[in-house]
């Protein structure tokens, strides 16, 4: 069989080497059908690596919408599903859901008792079992939640829009306990105008910021707000276009340094949108702001962001994904951007798809334990349909690989909504798919991917030498990465010990040709320390260099 080489730069070390690109494997996927309908919207991982997606669905073949939540063992058996049907018997809309790392789940969103619109959270324990349901009464016409997530003291705070009257909604933010009792709530409404919060994000000394727009009488603008843990609002702050277009954001994230950026559109006449990342300190002064018109010829067309994440390690690295005009005889591309901690562009990838005309939107980015980019979503054309698509880039931008998924019908109807991934480089997708039988109605989908630890690779001559690099990133938590020469077929070992030099782990222990080699080592189930790892050949030390694990 041939073998395909995809060569990557890592700038770590001043050396370069190459690295052998491997496609994920499939290990299952799993349709969970309805009488209804099901719409896969959100999947999470609890700590012993059972999946929960979070399904819009029915409990009966009806009209009429409930929450429901599957919970999957690793191998893919669903272990059980639970559903929350409100009082009113009316349409119950999950719109986002957490998992604590003891399995217990928190579900917000829209329930409709007596034809009224109010904001509802729900905790099921990690048997499916409801503990408790709380509706939120705002006093005015409707509410609705949208976004959710827990600090660190097993807090939950929820974001969101309530309308006080026909031409009048504010944002508001709402925490309650781990048993459900509520802490706060505010409505922000400093000037009686129209705004609201459409994402949420808590730092790592539980303050609540929140993302959307507010709408000044002549244009609208971005909206940042941020909350002390007593539900004090610290500060706001709006972030206004340089042509004062209609501004609205759309995601957040929140860095080590407790720096916030927020993406989302900014409408130009006679066009779609331009996207714009914003950076503000944690003290609420924009940093800077940088503007991503997606314009390759002609008009501008760029629109729909799929999502922010920054990095873990304190460097301030953004990365943000959107929709934009394509390169491949119209349609969209999924455009990935990497911006360094003052704002500068790293690099700009754009995938299409190879379809002329293919329409690609994004849903989803996150990173891995060593900031390797995964953007998750779908891509429609004539020829296919619509199908998941999932695109892995390296930190350097190097595209490694891709996957689709096109379901049981043949240029069906397949949408990926979500990605997540565990401490093993494993991917769980969710999403919905066409259902093969009539009439034609969706399927929640989850599919898992496992990605292999160990990658080979080559740089197009052998090495002179051998060399045992310096792991990245180092200090790390829980996952790094390391990579060696080998000049000459011969037995190699690659060993992990502790300061005392007892023996840890044995990471290889066989025979290998000549070329450059990475492994993606995790080290979850070990204290915080310093450690030692060594290149053996034939038994014979080569070399060792240290390894710092934080946790």
């Amino acid at each position: 069989m041939k073998r395909k080489y995809t060569f990557v730069i890592f700038y770590f070390c001043l050396f370069t080497f190459g690295l052998f690109t491997q496609q994920p494997t499939q290990e299952w996927v799993q349709r969970f059908t309805n009488g209804s309908y099901a719409s896969g919207q959100s999947v999470q991982l609890d700590s012993v690596g059972n999946a929960y997606v979070l399904v819009n669905t029915t409990i009966a073949d009806s009209t009429q919408g409930d929450y429901c939540v599957l919970k999957y063992t690793s191998g893919g058996t669903l272990l059980w599903t639970t559903y929350y049907n409100s009082p009113g018997n009316l349409t119950d809309d999950p719109n986002a859901f957490v998992v604590s790392g003891s399995g217990d789940i928190f579900v917000t969103g829209q329930t409709r008792i007596n034809f009224n619109s109010y904001i509802t959270t729900v905790k099921f324990n990690s048997s499916g079992v409801l503990q408790w349901a709380k509706t939120f009464d705002s006093g005015f016409l409707s509410s609705d939640a949208v976004d959710i997530a827990l600090d660190s003291e097993g807090n939950i705070a929820i974001c969101g829009g309530t309308k006080v009257t026909s031409s009048l909604s504010v944002g508001f933010v709402i925490k309650y306990n781990s048993s459900g009792d509520s802490l706060w709530a505010k409505r922000y409404n400093p000037a009686q105008k129209h705004n609201f919060f459409a994402k949420l994000a808590i730092d790592n000394q539980d303050n609540i910021v929140v993302t959307g727009y507010y709408d000044f009488d002549s244009n609208v603008d971005y909206l940042i707000v941020k909350y002390l843990p007593d539900g004090n609002m610290t500060w706001n702050v709006t972030y206004d276009s340089p042509q004062n277009y209609d501004d609205g954001a759309m995601f957040l994230a929140i860095d080590t340094n407790r720096n916030i950026y927020t993406v989302g559109t900014s409408a130009v006449p006679a066009q779609t949108a331009n996207n714009i990342l914003v950076k503000i300190n944690s003290s609420g002064a924009i940093q800077w702001a940088k503007i991503f018109t997606g314009i390759l010829s002609g008009e501008g067309r760029c629109q729909y962001p799929g999502g922010i994440v920054t990095t873990p390690d304190g460097n301030s690295i953004c990365y943000t994904t959107f929709c934009a005009n394509g390169t491949g005889g119209g349609g969209y591309d999924i455009v990935t951007l990497k911006y360094n901690s003052i704002g500068d562009t790293q690099w700009v990838k754009r995938y299409w798809g190879g379809v002329p005309g293919t329409q690609n939107y994004p849903s989803k980015i996150i990173l891995d334990s060593i900031n390797n980019v995964y953007i998750t979503g779908y891509a429609y054309n004539s020829l296919n349909g619509d199908d998941f698509v999932t695109i892995k880039y390296l930190n350097s931008g190097l595209q490694q690989w891709v996957m689709t998924y096109n379901g049981n019908i043949v240029n069906g109807g397949d949408y990926s909504s979500d990605i997540i991934l565990n401490n093993n480089f494993v991917i769980y997708l969710s999403g919905s798919s066409m259902r093969q039988t009539f009439p034609l109605r969706l399927d929640a989908v989850t599919i898992k991917y496992s990605q292999p630890i160990g990658i080979i690779g080559e740089s197009g001559e052998v090495p002179n030498k051998y060399k045992l690099y310096q792991n990245y990133p180092n200090p790390f938590n829980s996952s790094t990465m390391i990579t060696y020469a080998v000049p000459e077929k011969t037995f190699i070992k690659l060993n992990i010990y502790d300061i005392t030099g007892r023996l840890i782990k044995q990471l290889v222990n066989n025979e290998q040709s000549s070329g450059y080699y990475s492994l993606a080592v995790n080290m979850e189930d070990l204290s915080s320390g310093i450690y030692l790892y060594t290149l053996l050949s034939n038994d014979k030390i080569i070399n060792t260099k240290k390894l710092i694990l934080v946790k």
